[in-house]
């Protein structure tokens, strides 16, 4: 496995998941895509690859990370450099982390480009370019950024930042319309999608406000070496 860099240790619980056969890695090294995922606005292979590069982050992230999670994730990240870049926002978020994750230098710059220059005039993102901003998208971006090293400080971070506290409802929540993410759109879909977008705005502004500077994060971050 690939050198690890950059991770935050997560509960042992998840290594009993991934160890579970809930849903077991493809021979060919990925995950395939379940629940919300496959009916995404997006290509089945895309949404794959995302559900992929979160499992890749989980795995990353775990602590004394034992042997079979290694190969599931070399495996993986094998499989991964193989595939075509994708078109929506999350799977460039999903990346970035990962790269990040790893310390690719150079993937992390790519995809940091690519994010700040898809930010929308009003501060936020969209899941596809051409679409409107949203929480959700908005969110996973300022998180992804703050993680691989963008300070808080900047311009791009603090106009995501002003995007979410303008446009959070008076309940606590961001409405984030399912038609925007996905190719089935619901009035029970909007339920589940404005709880994801509300859980992501959150996060990414936890990360993002003044005093949660990328140093911090960095900070915070665990630097473990594996074998190859």
């Amino acid at each position: 496995m690939p050198e690890v860099k950059n991770r935050r240790p997560i509960y042992m619980s998840w290594k009993a998941l991934m160890n579970s056969d809930l849903n077991p890695q493809q021979e060919d090294g990925f995950w395939q895509a379940k629940g919300q995922f496959p009916s995404q606005n997006r290509s089945p292979a895309e949404s794959d690859a995302a559900g992929t590069m979160w499992t890749m982050y989980v795995i990353a992230s775990m602590d004394d990370l034992d042997e079979p999670n290694k190969e599931r994730f070399s495996k993986a990240l094998d499989w991964l450099r193989q595939q075509r870049e994708g078109e929506s926002n999350e799977w460039f978020v999903a990346r970035l982390l990962v790269a990040h994750q790893l310390g690719d230098g150079s993937a992390v710059k790519t995809m940091t480009k690519k994010l700040v220059s898809e930010q929308h005039a009003d501060g936020g993102w969209s899941w596809l370019q051409e679409d409107v901003s949203n929480a959700y998208s908005t969110g996973q971006t300022l998180y992804a950024l703050a993680s691989a090293g963008l300070a808080a400080d900047s311009g791009v971070v603090g106009k995501g930042v002003d995007f979410l506290l303008n446009t959070q409802r008076e309940d606590g929540s961001w409405f984030v319309d399912s038609e925007l993410t996905s190719d089935r759109s619901s009035a029970s879909k909007d339920y589940v999608y404005t709880y994801w977008g509300s859980a992501w705005a959150v996060i990414g502004l936890a990360h993002s406000l003044p005093g949660s500077s990328s140093a911090s994060l960095q900070d915070a971050a665990s630097d473990r070496s594996y074998p190859n």
